[in-house]
């Protein structure tokens, strides 16, 4: 867990807010309050001075007294707080190196530092060695090929034939890695955090198909996440947006109901917030009774048979990664 202070840079005498990092689901709302008192926390733009940061990342230090966004600082709190101890390393290392101090280049650096190699401990020949085939090799190796590695030959090799980067925190090879340009500085990857039931990416219903432009929603989510993800994907009128499913924990019945008919992000989040709290075996009934009342699948009209401000119908089409594109309507209770 982190914790920021947060002010307005052109009003300091409105005081500070203490933010905890990541933000919990039932205190996002709060914490947005407590910005916009200051008249600061914009969805989208970093309007927020970060006057302190209490972390155990100290390379984060580098934020301070710069403007931030809180769903950035958020984003990037979660992805680290998921991080393993060596990933923590990689991570420090790869940021000093780098000299990376904006959010956005932070973020993407979470998606791509597991390729460096860090030593800390020149002692350990053998683990320097194993840990290095594995970050060359995307984290993965079998049993076989580990048992057959000379670990020791594979750091000296390492060690003599490249020239790593001292730092604060280690000694780094980046192996050729290039930084990652997933986030493109205003749509956050999608990325599961904690258990939710579903995720929803939002966007423009005027956006081309297969569009990258997608603010994703983790549901159930607060009324605020919600309106703040609109915000961010430029949506006004929810009548505008349409949503992208990726993954969902619903009872497989509920999926292909929700495959084929077209649904309102709030009502849908109320379904998430009920199924929530469903244990497993009721989840199974709740299937079985969708199952059972055989929901009506609507007949899709053209997509270019809307008119602006009209909702949207479109067919069934795969996107990549398997997300799958509906778009908004009104959502049936079973």
């Amino acid at each position: 867990m982190m914790e920021a202070v947060l002010s307005n840079a052109d009003h300091p005498e409105y005081g500070v807010a203490t933010i905890p990092l990541p933000i919990p689901r039932n205190q996002y709302d709060h914490c947005v309050s407590l910005l916009e008192a200051l008249e600061i926390g914009d969805a989208s733009e970093a309007d927020c001075r970060l006057d302190s940061l209490d972390s155990a990342w100290p390379v984060l230090n580098r934020l301070v007294c710069t403007k931030v966004n809180l769903d950035e600082l958020d984003y990037l709190a979660k992805r680290l707080d998921s991080f393993t101890v060596g990933e923590s390393s990689q991570f420090q290392v790869m940021a000093e190196k780098l000299n990376l101090t904006s959010m956005k280049a932070l973020i993407n650096l979470t998606f791509c530092c597991q390729q460096a190699t860090v030593i800390t401990d020149f002692t350990n020949l053998k683990e320097i060695g194993r840990d290095h085939y594995m970050n060359i090799h995307g984290g993965c190796a079998s049993m076989e090929e580990l048992e057959q590695l000379d670990g020791v030959e594979t750091a000296v090799l390492l060690i003599e034939d490249n020239e790593g980067t001292i730092t604060r925190y280690g000694v780094v090879y980046d192996n050729g890695m290039q930084l990652s340009q997933l986030y493109d500085g205003k749509h956050l990857p999608c990325y599961h955090y904690e258990a939710d039931m579903t995720a929803v990416g939002i966007s423009s219903r005027w956006e081309p198909e297969n569009s990258r432009n997608v603010t994703w929603i983790y549901l159930p989510a607060s009324k605020g996440q919600i309106e703040r993800a609109m915000q961010r994907s430029g949506i006004a009128d929810p009548k505008d947006m349409c949503l992208f499913i990726a993954d969902s924990s619903f009872p497989e019945e509920v999926d292909v109901v929700l495959d084929f008919q077209c649904e309102n992000i709030h009502e849908l989040n109320e379904l998430a917030l009920v199924v929530e709290k469903f244990s497993i075996h009721d989840r199974k009934k709740l299937g079985a009774a969708v199952s059972m009342a055989k929901p009506g699948k609507r007949q899709p009209d053209p997509p270019s048979g809307g008119k602006p401000g009209s909702l949207c119908i479109c067919p069934r089409r795969t996107y990549p990664c398997g997300i799958r594109k509906i778009h908004d309507s009104e959502i049936r209770s079973f």
